[in-house]
């Protein structure tokens, strides 16, 4: 399951995950990124690390791509 998470504002923001599995990784994609981005067509998968943390910080107008590896239920 991949979660995308956005930014909306012009100010840093934080959000927090709830029982994201260990295995969750994340990339984000913000300004300072930007110029790498726009030539990478690979720079979310090679950018992506381990999600450290349940707390995402996003600069402004940041987004972040946050893949869960979550057990499949029916």
């Amino acid at each position: 399951m991949t979660l995308w998470v956005a930014n909306l504002t012009s100010k840093a923001q934080s959000v927090k995950l709830p029982d994201a599995p260990s295995s969750a990784r994340i990339a984000l994609l913000g300004a300072e990124q930007f110029e790498r981005a726009a030539t990478d067509p690979n720079f979310m998968e090679s950018t992506a690390r381990p999600l450290d943390d349940q707390f995402i910080s996003l600069d402004a107008y940041a987004v972040a791509r946050v893949d869960l590896d979550l057990p499949f239920s029916t």
